[in-house]
């Protein structure tokens, strides 16, 4: 398995941008889709990066820290921005949700990185239960989401109250089955060519339809999502730090965007000069922020495994 599935990095890149150009005017009128693109390629990267590492609780319990370790500062940081810009609650910090109508005024995406910390405990938990419960999650998920598609009219589901359930269906369906394929990916099967970039095309066409047919959102979700996951696992794209650079600061930039967006197109800003602007603001919170937070958190936690692991070995020496 390569150290990095770059071609998914930039499919992830590439999706943080267009949920931004969907929130700037709808430039993007189905850009939300990305939003369930997102679920499947981290349910795929958690599978191959941690299947072999959830065998007993002490692991389990150690990945569920270390995934709330990896998500949690960006998370705050995101919140913190849309408290500065939009006001509302300080218990946005410790991102608890207490909308009226939006589960976050303060930064409106914070709901789907929320509901992707309880996707990666689910996972961490109910790994161990194999492929049925897996299988039963899809369809289960599918279902919901189907219904929920259908009657509220596009997949634009969770980020308010009246459809939270609906959005746990969108990453219960999409994450769950972003597992399946990580777990029946052979990596002896990829190889490098200049397709990968071309598979970034196959969904343009649907988050650039309009709005007003349910279909282009179920094909995306169903298929499309799903068909350009597997084969961007099996084809590496050449010349690949663009795509690992796209892929690092997507996650810093999704999550500052709305409220970063928002504040600009109070000064009328263009969105050209916003999409700049994030960009430049993800990658120096990337760089000098999250992964320092991260370090400082992740050597905390490794100095108290090895107090814990030392006072272990010493009772069970004294006894």
């Amino acid at each position: 398995m390569p150290q990095r599935f770059v071609t998914l990095d930039l499919f992830r890149g590439l999706a943080a941008i267009a949920v931004l150009l969907f929130h700037a005017e709808r430039v993007v009128p189905r850009g939300y889709l990305a939003v369930d693109l997102f679920f499947m390629l981290s349910g795929f990267v958690l599978y191959r990066a941690y299947s072999d590492r959830l065998g007993d609780w002490n692991q389990i319990g150690d990945f569920i820290i270390r995934r709330i370790i990896r998500l949690y500062p960006l998370m705050l940081a995101g919140a913190a921005i849309g408290l500065l810009v939009k006001g509302g609650s300080w218990w946005v910090l410790l991102l608890v949700p207490t909308g009226t109508n939006l589960l976050y005024f303060e930064n409106v995406v914070l709901w789907s990185l929320l509901l992707e910390v309880f996707a990666s405990i689910a996972f961490a938990l109910l790994f161990r239960f194999g492929k049925p419960i897996g299988i039963a999650f899809v369809l289960i998920g599918a279902i919901a989401l189907a219904s929920s598609v259908q009657f509220h009219g596009d997949a634009n589901l969770g980020f308010r109250w009246e459809t939270f359930w609906p959005g746990v269906a969108r990453v219960m369906f999409g994450f769950t089955l972003g597992v399946g394929i990580g777990a029946f990916f052979k990596p002896e099967r990829i190889r490098t060519s200049g397709w990968g970039y071309a598979l970034a095309l196959p969904p343009v066409p649907f988050l650039m339809m309009p709005a007003g047919s349910i279909m282009p959102d179920l094909i995306a979700i169903f298929f499309v999502f799903p068909a350009i996951t597997i084969l961007g696992a099996n084809i590496q794209v050449p010349e690949a730090k663009s795509a690992i650079w796209l892929g690092s600061m997507s996650y810093a930039f999704y999550v500052i965007h709305f409220p970063l967006l928002r504040l600009a197109q109070q000064y009328q800003v263009a969105t050209i000069w916003v999409l700049a602007g994030c960009v430049i603001a993800a990658w120096l919170l990337e760089r000098f922020y999250d992964r320092n937070a991260r370090r400082f958190l992740t050597m905390g936690l490794d100095a108290l495994q090895r107090r814990y692991r030392t006072r272990s070995g010493l009772a069970n020496s004294a006894a």
